[in-house]
């Protein structure tokens, strides 16, 4: 890896070009992405500041997430299925 591509900004960048690729990111996520850039970029200028680590990778976690139905969800989805059988 470079300089380059071992920033958190290239990492974030990779991530949200792959969820839109895969379909999961759309217009409506945009305040998301933005923020998880914005985030990222001040993490590559400041490091150290640990309070941001935190808030950073709770958005990533929400932005991997987005347009990924959760478990319960799909149970829901699977019990309503079966009722209506």
């Amino acid at each position: 890896m470079d300089e380059e591509t071992s920033t958190n900004y290239y990492a974030a960048t990779q991530t949200i070009s792959t969820l839109i690729a895969m379909g999961r990111l759309e217009t409506v996520d945009q305040a998301l992405v933005v923020a998880v850039l914005s985030m990222a970029t001040a993490l590559d200028e400041c490091p150290d500041k640990a309070s941001l680590w935190g808030e950073y990778i709770s958005a990533l976690d929400v932005l991997v997430n987005t347009g990924h139905p959760s478990e319960a969800f799909e149970e829901l989805i699977e019990e309503l299925k079966a009722k209506g059988e």
